[in-house]
């Protein structure tokens, strides 16, 4: 009597094992590879995010306690006069928004600026200034300003508005 025992898998078997696998490890490999895009382009957004935050606050705080707001430069530099006095000017050789400040209470605004609001790698696309009712000695202005975050997995450009108005004066 002769027996036929089968032992192991048969060809076809450990083929469709294995496209099954193969299918399985691909899916979730995209899945990785999407979830890894998604979190980097969240991360370039959020670093675009907290330097135009940064500006505005900064700006914001200007409006508190400024006494004079003169928009120069062809609407691209503003001139505080407060205490803190300060400079916002656009840069676009160096694609900054630059900034200068003198403190004191009878300080004028500084002719210069000393720093440079933005990180290395954020661009400052445009800058402009809006005085209302008028540029020179405005009781409002209007920041508009675009910003490109690049970093090693991605670039996002974003445009912010704020405004600043004198305080009770």
């Amino acid at each position: 009597m002769i027996h036929n025992h089968q032992r192991g898998f048969t060809l076809l078997e450990v083929l469709i094992a294995m496209a099954i696998g193969l299918t399985i490890l691909i899916f979730f490999g995209k899945s990785l590879l999407l979830l890894l895009y998604a979190r980097d382009k969240n991360e370039v957004k959020q670093h675009t995010l907290q330097t135009a935050q940064y500006v505005i606050n900064l700006y914001s705080q200007t409006g508190q306690t400024a006494t004079k707001l003169d928009v120069l430069s062809g609407n691209t530099s503003l001139s505080v006069t407060g205490n803190p006095c300060r400079l916002f000017r656009y840069n676009a050789g160096t694609k900054s928004i630059d900034y200068g400040e003198v403190a004191g209470p009878a300080c004028t605004p500084p002719a210069n600026t000393t720093m440079t609001l933005n990180p290395p790698n954020v661009t400052v696309n445009s800058l402009n200034f809006t005085g209302t009712p008028q540029a020179t000695d405005a009781k409002s202005v209007q920041m508009v300003f675009s910003l490109t975050s690049t970093l090693p997995f991605g670039t996002d450009t974003q445009s912010f508005t704020t405004t600043i108005s004198l305080w009770g004066k």
